[in-house]
C-alpha cells in the first residue's frame, strides 16, 4: 500500500513539474511572438527569464536524467550536448537562449547535489559585470548562497532599486 501511495505521488509531483513547465513557456512564448508581455521593471524581466530557464532546467532534468554541467551550460537546452555525461534523453528545450535587460546572456553553474538548488542562474545585473553586487541569481533576494556553499545575506532586487 505504501508503494502505491508513493508512485501516486511521484507521478502527481511530476506531472506537476511538467504542468508548470509549459505554463511558464506557454506565457513565455506568448510574450515573445505577440509582444504583449509588457515587463514594468528590468528586475521582474529577469524572474520571468529565470522562470523560464528554471522550468526548461527541469524539464531537461527528467529527461536526461540530470542536470546540465556547467560547461555544457544552458546551451544544453538548444542543442544535445556531446561531452560526458550524455543525457538518457534528450529534447530541445528552447529555439535560444535569452538574453538579460542589458544584453547579455545568463550564467549557469552546476552546483551538485545538497540541500540547496542544485544550480544557479545569474544575470549579470546593470554593469554587465558577472560577480559584482549587483547581480541577479534565481536564489530568495534575502538569502543567497555564497560561492564557498554558505548561506550569506544578499542584497533585496527591489531594496537595489534595479
Amino acid at each position: 500500500m505504501r508503494k502505491t501511495t508513493f508512485r501516486k505521488l511521484a507521478k502527481f509531483a511530476a506531472f506537476a513539474a511538467v504542468f508548470d513547465s509549459f505554463v511558464a513557456l506557454g506565457y513565455y512564448s506568448i510574450g515573445q511572438w505577440h509582444g504583449s508581455v509588457h515587463v514594468s521593471t528590468k528586475s521582474s524581466r529577469v524572474d520571468v527569464d529565470f522562470n523560464v530557464l528554471e522550468a526548461c532546467l527541469r524539464m531537461y532534468e527528467i529527461n536526461a536524467g540530470r542536470y546540465p554541467t556547467t560547461s555544457q551550460g544552458l546551451e544544453a537546452l538548444i542543442v544535445e550536448p556531446t561531452d560526458t555525461p550524455q543525457p538518457k534523453r534528450w529534447n530541445k528545450m528552447l529555439d535560444e537562449l535569452p538574453y538579460d535587460p542589458w544584453h547579455k546572456h545568463y550564467r549557469y553553474t552546476y552546483l551538485g547535489l545538497g540541500p540547496y538548488p542544485q544550480w544557479e542562474l545569474r544575470s549579470a545585473g546593470p554593469d554587465g559585470v558577472f560577480d559584482t553586487d549587483d547581480d541577479l541569481t534565481n536564489f530568495d533576494p534575502k538569502i543567497g548562497l555564497g560561492r564557498d556553499g554558505d548561506v550569506r545575506h544578499v542584497e533585496s532586487r527591489r531594496d537595489a532599486g534595479i
